[in-house]
C-alpha cells in the first residue's frame, strides 16, 4: 500500500489520532532521519547543525499549534466579520434608519443568494488550509454536490479562522521541511514529496479543531436561522485544490444527527430547510452562464445538457453570443464560441453562421473620446481580434476546418495586412501559434512567442513601436511590455533599435532615475546585443548588489575586443612595443580595462607592457595600468614598473605604489639582495613618513648587530612621531622606563618597545613564515600598535612573558652573541630561561643537526614546566624533530604538543607520525593514535591506519575507527573513508559478517548532498574555485574505493553477482582499470563470471 493510499485509508475512518500516530511514524522511521545539504557544510559546523533531524521535526509542530479557544471564533465570525453583516435576521427600516428583527426563522439573503439557492442551497462548510509558511485556515460557505464532487462557493461567508499566530513552529523549520533538499522521507520504499508531507501534517492538525468549530457554528441559532438543506457537509482542503480534491470529508450531518449530538436548535434548522424548487430553462440558465469560462466545471457540462434538453436555452446562449459579436470589445466571446461547437448537433448551420461572423469581425476604429491612447487602444483592440481568431481557429472541430479555411485566410490576411503596426505584430505573432500553446497575456512581458518567419517588414514595425511610447514612463505592462518584450525575444535582429531604445532611456531619466526601470533596459539592450553601456546602466548597479545580466554584458564588448587584440599579438608581438598601439586596441571602459589585466598575465605579455611603460603612456593605456593596480594579488614588481612609468597618480594609486615599493623592499631582504639597503636609503627619502620603512630601518640596524645604533634611531623616530601627541609620548616614555620624558632612556629599555614592535610586524604581514602583502596591514604603524593590540588586549601575565622574552634577546644580543654555538650548546641548562631559549632559536636557524642531541636533552630539562616545554618544543622541532621523537618525555607530550605547535594541527600531526615511520616506530603510533584529537587523527588516518596493519593490531584499529566514526556524521567525506576501512580491517580478520552490516549500514545513508553535478561557473568567478565540487570529488573517490571493497567482500564469500554489480558502480564513479580488477586477488573467482568479463570488455574500451 502507498502512502498516498494508507492516509487516506486512515482518514476515512475519520480518526485524526490514527492518522497523527502514522505520520509520526513516517517522521521517526530510522531511515528518514538522514539531513542532506551542501557538499561542504560539514566545514562549517553552523552549517552542518542548524537543521533538526525530521523525528524533532514533527514534535516542534504538533507542539507548536497551540489554537484559540472554539467560542472566540464563533463570536468573531457572526459579530466581526463580513458574514455578520449577512447572518443577523434583521431588516432597516427606511424611515427611521434603525435596525428591526425579522419576525420568524429566516434569514434574509441578498438577491444572489437567493437566486444561488434555487439551484446550489447551502449545504457545506468548506474549509480551506494554506501551505503558506506556518500554515493557516480560511472557512467557505458554499453548496457541495457529492455526485460530481464540485464545490461551488457562495452565501458570503469567507473568513480566516487559523492564522499563523496559532502555529508557533520556526520560519526556517517550515521552509527546511517544505522547501530545501535536505530531508528524505519514504514509506514502503517509496519517496513521499515533502511538499504533500507538510500539507498532510497540517491538515491533520488543524482538522479536529476546525471540525469542533464547524459543529459550534451549526449549534448557533444565528446559523440555524440561515436557509440550508440537509445533508449538511463539512470538507477540507488545501487551497490550491482542484474539483473533487478534498483531503478530508467529515460524514455528512443530517438533522438526526445534529439533534442525536445534543444541538438545541435543530428544530431552527429543520424549519429553515431548503426545498427543492422549480425552476424555468431561462432562469436556470441564467444562474448556470456565469460557469461558461471554466469548461472543467461540472456547472458548465449542466449548462450544455441544458441547452441540449431545452431549445429555450440553447436559443438564449446562440442570442447572447451574437450580442457580444456586435459588441465586438470583448474577449469573451470565445467562450460561448466554443460552447456553441460543442452544441453544434442541434444547430449546425446557425452555429456555422455565428462562427463565420466572429470570424468577419475587425478591430473597432479608434475611438478619440476614449480613455486610452490611441497606441493602447489598438494594443487592447488588436490583440482581442487576434486573439478570438486564434482562439476560434484551434477550436474548431475537424469536421468543419475546411468550411471555415477561407474565412480564416481572408481574415488573417486583414490583420496581417492592417494599417496599424500594432495590429499587424499581434497578427503575425498569433497567427503561426501551434494548437496547445498557453495563450499568455499581451501585456505581460515575453507572454507570447515572436513569430518564427519575422523578416525585416516585423523588425521594422517592431522598432518603429518606440515612437508610439509615451512621453514619460507609465508602467511595465501594455505598450511597454509588447514592445520591450518583442525587442528582447528579436534579439540581436533587431539591434537598429539600440539607439532608440537608448534615446527612451535618456528621455525617462529626466526628471527622476529609477535603478529598477534602468536595469530593465539594460535588459533590452543587452538582448539586442549592444555593446554600448549607458551611463545610467552603470549607475544602475548597486554597491551591494549587481544585476547578472550586467556582469555578463560588460565582458562582452571587452572580450571582443580582446579577441581582436590577441589574434594581433600572437601574429606580432614585436608590434606592440610602441605605446601608442595600445591605445587603438584597449576597450576603453572600466570593465574593458578590468577584463584586459587580467588577460594579459593569462598570456604573459606583461613584460611587453613593462617595456613600454616608458611615461608616454595615452589615456587609455592609464587607466589599464590603474586597473592592474586594482587586481587582487597583483605582483609588486609588476605595479611598480607600471604605476612608476605614471608621471602624475592620485592620492588613490599613489598610496598603492608606495607600498608596492615597500613590499618589493621587504622581498629584497628576504632574498639577501645587495640592493636592498640602497633601496631602503632612497624609499625614506622618497617617504620620510611611512611607518613600515621606519621600522624596516630600525630592524635592519639589529640584525646586523647594530643595537645602539638601532635603539637610537628608535628613539628618533618616536621623537618625531610624539612630537603632537603628550598622551602617546608619555606612554612610550613610561614603557622605556625614562620618567625625566627627556627621550635619555637606556638601549637596554628601548629594546623591549622595539621587540613588542617586531612581533606585531611579523604577526600581521608574515603568514607562516611567507611575506602576505597586506595594504592594509602594512599601512599600519606598528609603534602605535604596541600600545593598542600589542599590549591593551593582553593580560599582565602574558606581557609579562613576553617583556621577559625581550630581555632574554637583549641578553642574548649582547653579551653572549660573540660566543662559538658549540660552547653555547654544551651550556644550555646553565642560562636563564629566556637567554637559553634565545640560544636554542640560533641553534636551530644553523641548520646544523649536531646540536639536536643537546636540544633534545634541554627540552627533557624542563618538560616539567608547561610554558616553557610548550615555548621550546615548537623553536627546535625543525631541528631536532628525529632526535625528539626517541625521547620518553617528548613521547608523552606529543598529543598536547601537536595542539600547542603554532603550524596547523594536521601538518604537525602529520609530521609527527612521519617521523616515527621513519624510525621503524609504528608501534608508538598504535599506541598514540587513541590519545590524539580526533580531527588529527581523521586527517592522518592512512599513516595511522599503516601502523597497525604492520603490527597486525586489527582489533585496536577497527576500535579506534569505529570510535572516531562515532563521533563524526556521514555528512563529513572522511566518515565514508573510515568506515569503508574499518570494513576492510573486518574482512581482513574474517570477520564476514560485521564487515557486511558495516557496509548495509553504509549504503543505507543518505548521501544526495555528494551526487555529481557540473561544477558552479558563479564560485569559480567569485572565489577562483568551486569548493563543493571539490569536496563531491572526494566523496566520489572514497564512496568508488567502499563499493570496491564490497565487491572484494562478495566475491570473498562466494556471490558473485552482487560482487560484479558492487564493481560495475565503483568503476563508474572512481578510477578503476581493467588492469586493477585483474590483478585483484580477491577477485579470481570472477574471471570466468559473464558479468565481469563484459565489465572488463567495457573499461578496455569494448561495446557494453
Amino acid at each position: 500500500m502507498t502512502y498516498t493510499e494508507k492516509i487516506a485509508e486512515l482518514r476515512a475512518t475519520g480518526d485524526m489520532n490514527a492518522v497523527l500516530a502514522f505520520l509520526e511514524q513516517i517522521f521517526c522511521a530510522p531511515e528518514n532521519q538522514s539531513i542532506s545539504g551542501k557538499p561542504s557544510d560539514y566545514l562549517n559546523q553552523d552549517d552542518a547543525t542548524q537543521h533538526a533531524p525530521p523525528a524533532v521535526l514533527f514534535k516542534t509542530f504538533v507542539e507548536g499549534f497551540k489554537p484559540a479557544e472554539v467560542t472566540r471564533k464563533v463570536a468573531f465570525i457572526f459579530d466581526e466579520a463580513e458574514f455578520a453583516g449577512v447572518i443577523r435576521p434583521m431588516v432597516l427600516d427606511p424611515k427611521s434608519g434603525e435596525w428591526h428583527d425579522v419576525e420568524g426563522t429566516r434569514a434574509l439573503l441578498s438577491e444572489a443568494d437567493e437566486e444561488m439557492q434555487k439551484f446550489r442551497p447551502f449545504n457545506c462548510l468548506h474549509f480551506l488550509i494554506g501551505a503558506y509558511e506556518h500554515g493557516d485556515a480560511v472557512i467557505l460557505s458554499g453548496h457541495y454536490n457529492p455526485e460530481s464532487g464540485e464545490f461551488t462557493p457562495g452565501y458570503q461567508l469567507n473568513a480566516h479562522i487559523l492564522g499563523e499566530d496559532e502555529s508557533h513552529e520556526d520560519y526556517d523549520v517550515v521552509y527546511a521541511l517544505k522547501d530545501d533538499d535536505l530531508y528524505r522521507f519514504t514509506y514502503e520504499g517509496d519517496v513521499i514529496d515533502r511538499e504533500v508531507l507538510y500539507l498532510d501534517l497540517k491538515a491533520t492538525l488543524f482538522t479536529p479543531h476546525l471540525t469542533e468549530l464547524a459543529l459550534a457554528l451549526l449549534a448557533d441559532e444565528r446559523l440555524a436561522r440561515f436557509p440550508k438543506a440537509f445533508p449538511f457537509h463539512i470538507l477540507f482542503s488545501n487551497q490550491e485544490y482542484s474539483s473533487g480534491d478534498f483531503r478530508y470529508q467529515a460524514p455528512p450531518l443530517t438533522l438526526e444527527a445534529l439533534e442525536a449530538a445534543g444541538v438545541h436548535c435543530v428544530d431552527l434548522h429543520r424549519e429553515s430547510q431548503v426545498e427543492a424548487q422549480e425552476t424555468s430553462p431561462a432562469e436556470h440558465y441564467e444562474y448556470l452562464k456565469s460557469w461558461i469560462e471554466d469548461c472543467d466545471h461540472a456547472s458548465y457540462t449542466e449548462l450544455l445538457d441544458l441547452c441540449r434538453s431545452h431549445r429555450e436555452a440553447f436559443d438564449l446562449l446562440l442570442a447572447e453570443a451574437h450580442e457580444l459579436r456586435r459588441m465586438n470589445v470583448s474577449f469573451h466571446v470565445v467562450h460561448f464560441s466554443r460552447a456553441l461547437w460543442e452544441l453544434v448537433d442541434l444547430a449546425p448551420e446557425e452555429v456555422v453562421a455565428f462562427q463565420k461572423a466572429l470570424v468577419a469581425n475587425e478591430p473597432p476604429p479608434y475611438d478619440p473620446e476614449s480613455r486610452r491612447t490611441e497606441a493602447q487602444w489598438w494594443l487592447n483592440h488588436g490583440d482581442n481580434a487576434a486573439l478570438i481568431l486564434r482562439i476560434c481557429e484551434v477550436r474548431t472541430p475537424e469536421p468543419y476546418r475546411d468550411t471555415m479555411a477561407e474565412d480564416f485566410t481572408r481574415a488573417w490576411q486583414r490583420l496581417v495586412n492592417h494599417a496599424h503596426p500594432i495590429v499587424r505584430l499581434i497578427a503575425r505573432d498569433l497567427r503561426v501559434m501551434p494548437r496547445g500553446t498557453p495563450l499568455g497575456d499581451v501585456e505581460e512581458e515575453g507572454g507570447r512567442p515572436i513569430a518564427d518567419d519575422a523578416d525585416d517588414a516585423y523588425i521594422a514595425d517592431a522598432i518603429a513601436m518606440l515612437d508610439l511610447m509615451p512621453e514619460s514612463f507609465d508602467g511595465y505592462w501594455g505598450l511597454w511590455g509588447f514592445t520591450m518584450g518583442r525587442l528582447k525575444e528579436l534579439g540581436p535582429r533587431a539591434i537598429a533599435a539600440a539607439p532608440a531604445v537608448e534615446a527612451l532611456l535618456t528621455r525617462y531619466m529626466e526628471n527622476r532615475f529609477d535603478d529598477q526601470l534602468a536595469n530593465t533596459f539594460g535588459q533590452v539592450l543587452f538582448a539586442l546585443d549592444s555593446d554600448h553601456i549607458p551611463d545610467e546602466i552603470h549607475k544602475a548597479q548597486s554597491r551591494y548588489h549587481t544585476q547578472e545580466y550586467y556582469k555578463e554584458w560588460v565582458k562582452r564588448g571587452p572580450s571582443r575586443a580582446w579577441e581582436t587584440f590577441q589574434t594581433a599579438w600572437l601574429e606580432n608581438a614585436e608590434r606592440f612595443e610602441a605605446p601608442e598601439l595600445w591605445e587603438t586596441y584597449l576597450y576603453d571602459t572600466e570593465a574593458g580595462h578590468r577584463f584586459f589585466a587580467e588577460h594579459l598575465l593569462e598570456l604573459g605579455a606583461v613584460d611587453t607592457l613593462i617595456d613600454t611603460a616608458t611615461g608616454e603612456a595615452g589615456p587609455r593605456l592609464t587607466r589599464l595600468f590603474h586597473a592592474f593596480a586594482d587586481l587582487k594579488g597583483i605582483d609588486d614588481r609588476v605595479l611598480v614598473a607600471l604605476l612608476g612609468s605614471l608621471n602624475d597618480l592620485d592620492e588613490t594609486y599613489a598610496e598603492k605604489l608606495e607600498y608596492a615599493r615597500v613590499a618589493e623592499l621587504i622581498r629584497a631582504f628576504e632574498r639577501d639582495d645587495d640592493q636592498a639597503p640602497t633601496t631602503l636609503a632612497r624609499l625614506l627619502e622618497l617617504y620620510p613618513t611611512n611607518p613600515a620603512l621606519a621600522f624596516i630601518a630600525i630592524d635592519q640596524r639589529v640584525r646586523n648587530g647594530e643595537l645602539a645604533s638601532a635603539m637610537r634611531l628608535l628613539v628618533d623616530t618616536m621623537r618625531e612621531r610624539t612630537a603632537d601627541d603628550l598622551v602617546y609620548r608619555r606612554a612610550f616614555h613610561d614603557f622605556c622606563h625614562d620618567p625625566t620624558l627627556s627621550f635619555a632612556m637606556s638601549s637596554e629599555n628601548t629594546f623591549p618597545f622595539f621587540w613588542m614592535a617586531r612581533r606585531a610586524f611579523q604577526n600581521a604581514n608574515f603568514r607562516d613564515g611567507q611575506f602576505s602583502k597586506d595594504l592594509k596591514t602594512l599601512k599600519k604603524d606598528r609603534f602605535f600598535d604596541v600600545f593598542y593590540t600589542g599590549t591593551a588586549d593582553h593580560s599582565d601575565d602574558q606581557i609579562a612573558t613576553w617583556l621577559d622574552e625581550a630581555r632574554g634577546e637583549w641578553t642574548f644580543l649582547q653579551e653572549i652573541a660573540a660566543r662559538s654555538n658549540e660552547d653555547l650548546s654544551e651550556e644550555l641548562e646553565t642560562f636563564d630561561w629566556p637567554v637559553a631559549s634565545a640560544i636554542a632559536a640560533r641553534l636551530v636557524n644553523t641548520g646544523d643537526a649536531s646540536f639536536a642531541p643537546a636540544l633534545a636533552d634541554f627540552f627533557e630539562r624542563v618538560a616539567d614546566d608547561e610554558a616553557r616545554r610548550k615555548n621550546l618544543a615548537g623553536i627546535i622541532w625543525p631541528l631536532a624533530s628525529r632526535e625528539l621523537l626517541q625521547r620518553p618525555a617528548f613521547l608523552a607530550y606529543i598529543p598536547t604538543f601537536v595542539c600547542d605547535h603554532p603550524s596547523p594541527l594536521i601538518t604537525i600531526t602529520r609530521e609527527v607520525l612521519v617521523g616515527l615511520e621513519e624510525l621503524d616506530r609504528q608501534d608508538l603510533i598504535v599506541r598514540l593514535s587513541p590519545e590524539l584529537p580526533a580531527q588529527a587523527a581523521v586527517s592522518c588516518f592512512k599513516n595511522i591506519l599503516n601502523a597497525h596493519i604492520a603490527t597486525r593490531a586489527f582489533d585496536l584499529a577497527e576500535a579506534l575507527f569505529a570510535r572516531l566514526a562515532d563521533g563524526m556524521t556521514e555528512i563529513v567525506p572522511d566518515w565514508l573513508l573510515i568506515q569503508n576501512n574499518r570494513a576492510v580491517l573486518l574482512i581482513v580478520s574474517g570477520q564476514m559478517k560485521r564487515a557486511e552490516a558495516l557496509f548495509d549500514e553504509v549504503f543505507s545513508k543518505d548521501f544526495r548532498r555528494f551526487e555529481p553535478r557540473d561544477p558552479d561557473p558563479t564560485a569559480i568567478a567569485v572565489f577562483g574555485n568551486d569548493l563543493d565540487q571539490q569536496v563531491i570529488d572526494v566523496f566520489q573517490t572514497y564512496y568508488a574505493m567502499a563499493r570496491f571493497n564490497q565487491a572484494c567482500l562478495f566475491a570473498l564469500t562466494e556471490r558473485p553477482d552482487q560482487a560484479v554489480a558492487s564493481l560495475e558502480v565503483a568503476t563508474a564513479r572512481g578510477h578503476y582499470s581493467a588492469e586493477k580488477l585483474m590483478a585483484e586477488s580477491d577477485f579470481a573467482s570472477l574471471h570466468d563470471h559473464a558479468g565481469f568479463q563484459q565489465l572488463i570488455s567495457t573499461l578496455e574500451g569494448g561495446q557494453p
